[in-house]
């Protein structure tokens, strides 16, 4: 349960500007039980007219021509000890002419003050920012205006980007420090009307640039995969050609599987072929359509999710312990990808690793998953489990087994440490005695 405390921060956002004024709008916040009572607007960091009724979330305030304020707003509650919810962000205002963004004259209005100063510019001075656009992908733009030289003071630099599909009206805040930014977060497909100005220490608007209009680029549609054909031995998908817009156009395709990058098709090639995959194993495709500009790129399609066909068999092992003439296997279940495949049977073969020959040695129900093999004479051999279905035949992995050798290896073992054994008593024995010997004989 949430501890009582002053309420959230109201969202507040830009709806639309005016030559004589905006309207912004905000969120109902979160008040953990205290009762909102208004709202309280404030202006550059002053408080701005009365408290709004809790239930208006929109104002509409006057406002000058090419000017910058600065609104935030906040939520009042009737509790004394949390009088006002947090603070909401402050939202930069820029208000500029829909017919002359460059105006000649500029009037500097202070807040709560009724005084109004006319300020006039040498109209030999150009006031126009130079300014380069750039798109770094479909969703991004680099603004840039390096080389403007201002020659009067400046507070700060603010890019006004309206967009022209919806309306939607922003503002980004620039130091003066800096001539260049990054507008994020566009619409792909989008036009946008962008503009920078630059506003003095009273927050008015001494040089702008003019209106550039920007379409982003839109990227190629997500292509559209499907399996085509599903074997034991190759899966192969297609997909139709990515439709592209404006002047991107597709030149390649990039596939995925498993989230590996895998080939680079060119825009052509509408297929793929696997050939490598392993059975009852699970794949994960995706193709993504490349353009023209290295930047864009289609989003990823949807995944296309398969099975590998086929039998994966288990663990095929011997289990005795190589000291008898006799040798006994025992193999695992195999797992089938299809649920509705019949399993038929087993088979053991052997191949003798010196002469190369094959046999087999017994085939065995689906039930059965142990076999002893008698008749394989001394040598070493490859051995292996065939699996049979109603349609697919595999084997598992071979194991290398030695037969017949050493049937009688622990008495013969025994044997060998033995004699060495007594080898070594009899060397000691005379190389000790063999002195003594000689001195009674000639003694």
């Amino acid at each position: 349960m949430p501890i009582p405390g002053e309420p959230d921060a109201p969202k507040l956002w830009l709806v639309k500007t005016s030559d004589s004024s905006f309207v912004v709008e905000w969120s109902e916040p979160k008040s953990y039980g205290i009762p909102v009572i208004g709202f309280q607007l404030y202006i550059e960091g002053k408080q701005a007219g009365d408290m709004i009724s809790v239930n208006l979330h929109r104002a509409e305030i006057p406002s000058n021509i090419n000017r910058t304020y600065q609104v935030s707003v906040c939520a009042i509650t009737n509790n004394p000890q949390r009088s006002r919810s947090v603070m909401s962000q402050t939202l930069s205002v820029l208000t500029t002419s829909t017919t002359n963004p460059i105006p000649t004259m500029y009037y500097n209005n202070n807040n709560n003050n009724n005084d109004s100063s006319l300020r006039s510019f040498d109209r030999n001075i150009v006031r126009t920012i130079p300014i380069q656009i750039e798109s770094i992908n479909e969703e991004k733009l680099h603004i840039d205006w390096t080389s403007f030289l201002p020659i009067t003071e400046i507070r700060a630099y603010y890019i006004h980007y309206n967009c022209l599909n919806n309306g939607d009206v922003q503002n980004m805040q620039v130091s003066k420090r800096h001539q260049n930014a990054i507008l994020r977060d566009l619409r792909p497909g989008f036009t946008y009307e962008i503009t920078v100005v630059a506003v003095d220490r009273d927050g008015e608007i001494v040089y702008s640039s003019d209106k550039n209009i920007i379409q982003m680029s839109a990227p190629p549609n997500a292509p559209i995969v499907a399996i085509r054909e599903r074997t034991n031995d190759h899966v192969t998908l297609e997909w139709r050609p990515a439709p592209s817009y404006g002047e991107l156009a597709v030149v390649g395709y990039k596939i995925y599987i498993n989230n590996r990058l895998v080939a680079i098709l060119s825009h052509d090639q509408l297929t793929y072929t696997l050939t490598n995959g392993s059975a009852c194993e699970e794949y994960i495709v995706h193709v993504q359509a490349l353009s023209n500009d290295k930047n864009i790129s289609s989003p990823m399609s949807r995944g296309v999710k398969f099975t590998w066909p086929g039998i994966k068999p288990g663990v095929f092992q011997r289990l005795d312990d190589g000291l008898t003439g006799t040798v006994v296997v025992a193999w695992e279940h195999p797992q089938l990808e299809d649920e509705t495949e019949k399993l038929i049977g087993f088979k053991i073969l052997s191949e003798n690793v010196t002469t190369h020959v094959v046999r087999l040695h017994g085939e065995y129900n689906a039930d059965i998953h142990q076999a002893t093999i008698y008749d394989l004479i001394n040598g070493k051999y490859h051995l292996w489990l065939e699996i049979q279905s109603e349609h697919y035949c595999v084997r598992a992995r071979p194991i290398t087994i030695g037969s017949g050798r050493f049937r009688n290896r622990q008495l013969f073992d025994s044997a060998k440490c033995f004699m060495k054994k007594r080898k070594r008593f009899r060397s000691t024995g005379t190389m000790t005695m063999s002195p003594t010997l000689r001195h009674i004989q000639y003694s």
